[in-house]
C-alpha cells in the first residue's frame, strides 16, 4: 500500500489532523492519490495430510512403496498486483490479486507384478492388483481476489482494515497404475474451494528517509462452497468403476502475516520486497478424499474441514502519482 502525506489542515477546521489519523503506505511522496504495486511472488504450500498415508504397498512383503508424504511441492512463483486509492485524509480503499498456478510433484515406484493400492479396492480390480509401475501425480492452483478499506487510526504509524476476500484452492490428485498384461488406469480426485468472507486485521509502517517497513495482520471467518469429483477406471480405462460429484459448505478460517521493507528509488517509486506467511483451516483437500474401500458409497464422501500452510517471499516495485 502506498504512503500519503498527510494534508494541511486549515485552522479552526473540524476535519481529523495527522496527529487523528496517521499515514497510510511507506513510499514518500507528494499528495499522491493513486498507488500501484507489482510483486512476484513465492510460495510454498504444504500437501495437507498430517500423517503419511500408504497409496501402494507391495504386495509380496507387505511394505509402504509410496505415501502421501511422498509428494512434496517446491516453492513457485506468480503475480501479486494492487491498486489503491486515497478517499481522503484518513481512507484508502485497495483492490488486490495474488495467484499461483504451477505447484506440480511426482512419485513413482517401479514393481514386477507385486504392486497393489491399499484396502479392498484392487481387489476388484485387475489395473490396480498385481501392478508392474505405479506414478502419483499431485498438483494445486491458488488465487485470492481481496478489496480492503483502511482507516487510519490515532496511533501512531497504525491503520485498521476490513474488508472482503475470495479464495479459490483447485487440487488434482491422480493414481496412474499401470499393469502390462492388462493396461493402464487411473484413480483421479478434483477437489475445489471456493472462500468467501470479510476479514478485518491492521498495519504498521515507518519511513526512515529513503527506507521503509510495512507489516500487515488480517484474518477472517469465511464461507468455503467446496466439492470433489472422484474417477476410478479399470481394464485400461475402457471399465467406470466410480464416477461421482459431492458438494458441500462449511465455515473456513484464513490469517495472513506479511512483512515489507522498502527503498525509495525516486519520489515515485519504490522497490520492495518482503516475508508472507498465510494459514487456512476448513478445505476440502485433494489427498483426504482417497477412499480404497470397495463398497457402493465409496469414493462419495466430501471430505472438508482440513487446513493448508503456504509462506515465502516476494519481491517488487510500488509506484504512487
Amino acid at each position: 500500500m502506498g504512503r500519503f502525506p498527510a494534508e494541511s489542515t486549515p485552522a479552526n477546521s473540524v476535519s481529523e489532523t495527522p496527529s487523528q489519523c496517521i499515514q497510510s503506505g511507506f513510499c514518500s511522496c507528494e499528495e499522491p492519490r493513486f498507488y500501484a504495486t507489482a510483486d512476484a511472488l513465492f510460495l510454498k504450500l504444504d500437501q495437507g495430510t498430517r500423517q503419511a498415508m500408504p497409496v501402494v504397498i507391495n504386495q509380496d512383503t507387505g511394505e509402504t512403496a509410496l505415501t502421501t508424504h511422498d509428494l512434496d511441492y517446491n516453492m513457485v512463483a506468480g503475480p501479486r498486483l494492487a491498486f489503491g486509492y486515497r478517499l481522503n485524509e484518513c481512507g484508502t480503499i485497495e483492490a488486490s490479486y495474488f495467484g499461483l498456478h504451477h505447484w506440480d510433484a511426482t512419485a513413482e515406484v517401479t514393481g514386477n507384478n507385486n504392486l497393489r493400492l491399499p484396502g479392498d479396492l484392487p481387489l476388484a480390480t485387475l489395473d490396480f492388483f498385481d501392478a508392474d509401475h505405479m506414478r502419483l501425480d499431485y498438483s494445486s492452483e491458488l488465487n485470492n481476489v481481496e478489496i480492503n478499506y483502511y482507516r487510519r487510526t490515532g496511533f501512531e504509524n497504525l491503520s485498521l482494515l476490513v474488508g472482503f476476500r475470495y479464495l479459490n484452492l483447485n487440487e488434482t490428485f491422480n493414481i496412474h497404475s499401470n499393469d502390462v498384461d492388462t493396461g493402464g488406469s487411473d484413480y483421479n480426485i478434483r477437489a475445489t474451494n471456493n472462500l468467501f468472507g470479510a476479514q478485518f486485521g491492521g498495519r504498521w509502517q515507518k519511513d526512515w528517509d529513503r527506507l521503509g517497513l510495512d507489516f500487515v495482520g488480517k484474518a477472517g471467518i469465511f464461507g468455503n462452497s467446496a466439492k470433489q469429483h472422484t474417477f476410478v477406471g479399470d481394464f485400461d480405462n475402457t471399465y467406470v468403476m466410480r464416477d461421482s460429484t459431492t458438494t458441500g459448505a462449511n465455515a473456513a478460517f484464513i490469517g495472513e502475516l506479511g512483512f515489507n521493507g522498502s527503498y525509495r528509488l525516486t519520489q515515485a517509486l519504490c522497490v520492495r520486497a518482503g516475508y508472507n506467511l498465510i494459514w487456512i483451516e476448513g478445505l476440502a483437500r485433494a489427498m483426504d478424499q482417497l477412499d480404497f474401500t470397495d463398497t457402493p458409497t465409496s469414493g462419495t464422501t466430501l471430505v472438508i474441514g482440513k487446513g493448508a500452510f503456504l509462506h515465502g517471499g516476494n519481491v517488487g516495485l510500488e509506484a504512487r502519482w
